[in-house]
């Protein structure tokens, strides 16, 4: 299947600077919320199918402009996108799908706590794995623990 020349440009934009990445993935996502769902889940799925077709260190670049973006947009428009994104998927290969998994957990894990909730509002069927709150301290809750009570075993008689 050949590439269209919007799906190009989509994936060429890993040329960009960062902050000029965002922008137009910003822009170009505002545009498919407005869209019927039908249309935004067709043009979602090319998207997505060049995306996660990128090797792996291309492909959590994006992922990590795309979750940042989705994070700074209004949020009716970035789940609407978000909802054409899992639609798109169930129509691409497993193979695919699990690409997209994997990046977002890696990405989401090097994340701000507040990043990670806004992205658990988005998109909780990729992220119900990742912890929710980041823990500062190990041991402070064990010592808060009461000790449970010691069972005494009975002897048991041979005879």
């Amino acid at each position: 299947m050949a590439e269209s020349k919007e799906v190009k440009q989509w994936v060429g934009l890993l040329t960009s600077k960062e902050d000029s990445r965002q922008s137009k993935m910003k822009a170009r996502y505002t545009e498919l919320a407005g869209l019927s769902e039908e249309d935004r889940v067709k043009q979602v799925t090319d998207m997505a199918r060049a995306e996660h077709e990128l090797d792996e260190d291309k492909l959590h670049v994006f992922t990590k402009s795309r979750l940042e973006t989705w994070i700074s947009m209004d949020a009716d428009k970035a789940e609407s996108v978000a909802r054409a994104y899992d639609e798109a998927m169930k129509n691409l290969p497993g193979t695919l799908a699990m690409r997209r998994v994997g990046a977002v957990q890696t990405i989401a894990r090097d994340l701000e706590t507040e990043k990670v909730e806004r992205l658990y509002e988005l998109l909780p069927s990729l992220l119900k794995e990742n912890p929710r709150a980041v823990i500062t301290s190990l041991g402070t809750s064990v010592e808060k623990k009461p000790k449970p009570e010691k069972k005494t075993k009975r002897k048991f008689l041979f005879f």
